[in-house]
């Protein structure tokens, strides 16, 4: 579905479905977890094929950002189906249109932030009392508010050492640690993003001095 063969009315469809799971992932966090089933993560990044309408490519990018938001657990999915190699082939290509380049670039600096952990059942991330971990939810929520604003490739499900090998070398001196651990530091994600884009340190440089997204929150995005 989405390929130039189909209908006007098709890919408008997509983009009405996509954009309506948006709102009900921002509205209902719980129902993010359901991405963390490669084959849900899967329907996701095929829409990311490039011969998809830009406006589709657009749209995933933004439903794959709230999909991720706080799901640690989605985004190993995401790795593990070669997201990122589907999103920065996405981002490279010349046929791309420079809005969707933007809207890789800014999954990118994402995907980079560091992530906090998977919150429990009827817990608020307002509730941690760390004031690292709530600069870090703020950032989040200034991403989610300028989201809100605005290949054919099969995914294997494999990739060649993915998030899962960085998962199990984690340090657990009584060998359940490596086994608890669900998240990546943004150290660990610049290597496996590194794979594929040769400008990494410079994303993270940024994300790290410049506050990438603060305006946002802010003042609000600029207009599209």
């Amino acid at each position: 579905m989405g390929h130039p063969s189909t209908s006007s009315q098709t890919n408008s469809l997509i983009l009405s479905t996509t954009s309506l799971l948006q709102g009900i992932l921002l509205l209902h966090p719980p129902s993010r977890t359901l991405f963390a089933r490669q084959d849900a993560m899967n329907l996701l990044l095929d829409l990311l094929d490039p011969s998809n309408p830009s406006s589709i490519q657009a749209q995933t990018l933004l439903v794959l950002v709230t999909a991720m938001l706080d799901c640690p657990r989605n985004t190993r999915a995401f790795e593990s189906l070669d997201g990122l190699g589907t999103v920065t082939s996405l981002f490279k290509s010349r046929s791309t249109r420079q809005d969707v380049k933007m809207r890789t670039l800014e999954f990118l600096y994402f995907y980079l932030m560091p992530e906090a952990s998977p919150l429990l059942p009827g817990s608020s991330s307002s509730s941690a009392p760390n004031t690292g971990v709530s600069h870090q939810q703020q950032q989040r929520d200034k991403i989610l508010h300028l989201h809100e604003q605005n290949h054919a490739r099969t995914h294997s499900g494999e990739s060649e050492t993915s998030s899962a090998d960085l998962l199990m070398a984690g340090d657990g001196e009584d060998g359940e640690g490596s086994m608890k651990r669900e998240s990546l530091t943004t150290e660990e994600k610049q290597k496996l993003l590194g794979r594929h884009l040769n400008n990494v340190a410079e994303l993270v440089r940024d994300l790290r001095e410049n506050a990438v997204f603060s305006a946002a929150g802010a003042g609000g995005p600029a207009a599209a």
